[in-house]
């Protein structure tokens, strides 16, 4: 019997930089008989092991960890893009393993997260100040390995619209004259109009 580290996935030998969620040992048997080079003693002892599943011969080829290592991208918005109202927030998951969860970032604030794809969220543009800002996503996988892929974007937010300010309306008498009538200035405007310079 001996033991190994191997891939929990494929049950192939797990390289060293392979991340520890997806390793397990296991036992491995391989049995023989006392006299291997031997055919005539070799051969009935190898077909009982196998008859009875005592053989489990240990694996001779290593996983790769590119191979279960996931991998996000945000798809919109674009990098380096500018935003002048509420946006959407996609991104694109990859891996041979499940998906656990698919969270959401905005200048490294969580704004939420999904476990199902279509990983895509809208955003208020109201919420955010005009200026740089970080776009994240974080994912992880069914064995808690995790990927993340950030984008910058710029928002502009449009400028509110200056409402002109009306003139004043024309005071109409009571009455059936309809012609408006213009007030004469005030006695404080008259007085300070002929007042003598000093």
């Amino acid at each position: 019997h001996i033991k190994l580290i191997v891939c929990k996935v494929n049950g192939k030998l797990a390289p060293d930089n392979l991340s520890a969620s997806l390793k397990e040992e296991r036992l491995f048997a391989n049995l023989h008989s006392e006299r291997p080079d031997y055919p005539n003693w070799e051969g009935p002892v190898r077909g009982w092991a196998l008859e009875n599943g005592l053989v489990n011969e240990p694996p001779k080829d290593y996983c790769s960890a590119e191979e279960f290592t996931p991998s996000i991208s945000i798809t919109a918005p674009a990098n380096g893009g500018t935003v002048t109202a509420d946006f959407e927030i996609s991104a694109s998951y990859n891996s041979t393993l499940n998906v656990k969860s698919v969270e959401f970032f905005i200048d490294n604030i969580s704004i939420g997260s999904m476990t199902a794809a279509p990983f895509s969220k809208t955003y208020s543009i109201a919420n955010l100040s005009n200026g740089a800002h970080s776009i994240s996503v974080l994912a992880t996988d069914e064995n808690d390995t995790t990927a993340k892929n950030e984008i910058r974007i710029t928002v502009s937010k449009p400028s509110a619209a200056v409402k002109p300010t009306p003139n004043p309306s024309p005071v109409v008498p009571p009455g059936n004259n309809t012609e408006p009538v213009v007030l004469p200035p005030s006695p404080i405007s008259e007085n300070k109009k002929h007042s003598p310079s000093l």
